[in-house]
């Protein structure tokens, strides 16, 4: 009796094998790709947000230098008509002091259109570059898992889409205008990134035998943006993303 109640426990053992060898092989194939799906959704993020961190500090100083061009607006305005008054007195004097004062406002202006510029141009690169740099930050981490796992690269599709730092000049023709997130800003500043790469090749070869991945693919998609949170330019991840 006992020896066929053990002969019927092995045979039992026997029968659940394949099955308790494909489970234990769906959750470590599970665990490793749930591994590496969370280390390049967190690379893509961690570089669009940093990415998004320093346009943002971009457009907060150029909009800081508002203040200060406002107020050579207003000595521009003033230094003109004080040349305009001179003019009417026969002083040649006078005439060539307002002149030069208006020259002196004139260069303060200059210079501060190329600081202005310089902050519109260096955000304006860093939007572009933004989700190239996120992509090469996902691939570094590819690369990092699949020595990890001591598995080939897998072959991978990419669509990127550009932010644009897109910011309107009031008054549109001063040589220093105020400069201001225009109302489409934040929908704008969007950077995308989204790659498609293969399942198998991120498993050890025991495991593809076991499991059915073939065609399967694993998706990273990140976007990040800069919005308005109260009185601060905030960079952040968009929505589900």
């Amino acid at each position: 009796m006992k020896s066929d109640q053990r002969g019927f426990g092995l045979i039992g053992i026997l029968v659940l094998m394949p099955f308790m060898i494909s489970l234990i092989a769906l959750m470590a194939g599970s665990a490793m790709l749930l591994k590496a799906d969370a280390r390049l959704k967190h690379e893509c993020r961690t570089s669009l947000l940093n990415s998004q961190r320093e346009v943002a500090s971009d457009l907060k100083e150029l909009m800081r230098l508002n203040t200060r061009a406002k107020l050579l607006r207003r000595q521009r305005a003033a230094a003109e008509a004080e040349v305009k008054a001179a003019r009417l007195v026969p002083n040649p004097v006078v005439l060539a002091a307002a002149q030069a004062h208006l020259a002196v406002v004139k260069s303060f202006q200059a210079a501060l259109a190329i600081q202005q510029n310089a902050l519109v141009l260096k955000a304006k690169a860093k939007s572009f570059a933004a989700p190239m740099k996120a992509k090469s930050a996902v691939f570094a981490g590819l690369s990092a898992e699949s020595k990890d796992n001591g598995v080939r690269l897998p072959s991978t599709t990419s669509q990127t889409r550009a932010a644009w730092f897109d910011v309107v000049k009031e008054p549109a023709n001063d040589p220093t205008p105020d400069y201001k997130p225009s109302p489409k800003f934040t929908a704008k500043q969007t950077a995308d990134l989204n790659v498609d790469l293969e399942l198998a090749p991120l498993l050890p070869s025991w495991l593809r035998a076991l499991l059915p991945t073939g065609g399967l693919k694993l998706n990273t998609h990140c976007q990040a943006t800069i919005e308005r949170q109260e009185d601060e330019w905030i960079e952040t991840l968009s929505a589900d993303k």
